[in-house]
This record gives C-alpha cells, sequence and structure tokens, in this order.
C-alpha cells in the first residue's frame, strides 16, 4: 500500500517536473539558467523511482533484514559512484551523467525490490509490479495531454504556462483517483 501510495505521487511528478522544468529554472533561477533545463529533464524522470526506493530501507528493517539492506547499500552505491564516474570520464557532459544517474537508479530500484520480494518475502513479484500499474497509467495520460499543451503554452508567459500546466496536472489527477 505505501508503495502504490508513493507511486501515485513520484511517477506523475516525474512527468510534471519534466514538462514544467523550463518553467520553473526561468521562475527560480532567470534566463542564466536555460542550459541547465535539459539537465533537470532528465533527472526529474528518476523523481519516480527515487520517491518509491526510498522506502526500501524501512521495509527491509521492518522485516528484520537489515543484512539485505547492507547488501542492496552496497550494490547501489556501487552502482551510482559507476555510473557517475562513467558519465564524467566517458561521455564528459552533464546531460550524460544525469542519464547515467537516471539509468543507475532505475536499476537500483530493479535489483532492491527484486531481492527485498525474492529473498527477503520469498514471494512473487507479481503484487509489487501491479501496484504500479496504475500510477503509471496515470503518469502516461498525464504525458500524453502535456506533451500537446506544452507546444500551446510557448507563446505564453512562464507564469501562465505552469499555472496551465499545473492546473491540468491536478484536474487530472484528482479525476483519475475519483474514478
Amino acid at each position: 500500500k505505501v508503495i502504490r501510495f508513493l507511486s501515485f505521487i513520484g511517477f506523475p511528478l516525474s512527468v510534471i517536473l519534466w514538462y514544467c522544468a523550463g518553467d520553473i529554472i526561468l521562475i527560480i533561477f532567470g534566463e542564466q539558467w536555460v542550459p541547465s533545463i535539459s539537465v533537470f529533464q532528465i533527472l526529474s524522470i528518476s523523481v519516480g523511482v527515487q520517491v518509491v526506493l526510498s522506502t526500501s530501507g524501512s521495509i527491509f528493517q521492518a522485516a528484520n533484514d537489515t543484512r539485505s539492506l547492507f547488501i542492496c547499500g552496497i550494490l547501489s552505491t556501487t552502482l551510482n559512484v559507476s555510473g557517475i564516474l562513467i558519465g564524467i570520464f566517458l561521455f564528459k557532459t552533464l546531460e550524460a551523467i544525469a542519464w547515467c544517474i537516471c539509468i543507475t537508479f532505475t536499476i537500483n530500484f530493479v535489483q532492491c525490490y527484486v531481492w527485498m520480494y525474492k529473498v527477503t518475502f520469498r514471494c512473487s513479484m507479481r503484487p509489487f509490479w501491479k501496484q504500479l500499474l496504475s500510477p503509471l497509467l496515470l503518469s502516461g495520460i498525464i504525458g500524453i495531454v502535456l506533451f500537446f499543451i506544452a507546444s500551446i503554452t510557448k507563446e505564453l508567459s512562464v507564469f501562465l504556462a505552469l499555472i496551465i500546466k499545473g492546473g491540468l496536472f491536478c484536474i487530472i489527477f484528482v479525476l483519475y483517483i475519483q474514478l
């Protein structure tokens, strides 16, 4: 239930952050930060998995399996540091580093929950994946709507564009939850 709840927050949040990245950066930081918009967008992709992954430590502790928490932590650290180093030394761009971080977070998400369900709980992963379906569907719907709205709001002021995108996000989110 916690994973489902956090998925309903994190995955749609990733989508809205992607489409509002330019508006947010311009409002908060100004024109001189425009080059960072693409990095912000790439990193926003990982928000959903990070929000859900943030609960894994507590779940391992509640299941009294701190050994698995330690192992997953070592794997996570090794993978994240490796991803950052690959981005820095192999690709040498901020965008590449952001992509490497997103990829490592996603791999960590999968490895952590596979380990949790297979080793700690000793059960099927089917219930876990089922919990993610509805939040991912909601995120897809929001993404499609914002994709078309983004081209319309390009000519508007950043404040108005952000209000329109945010308003549509809230309307879709509330309607989906109610239905």
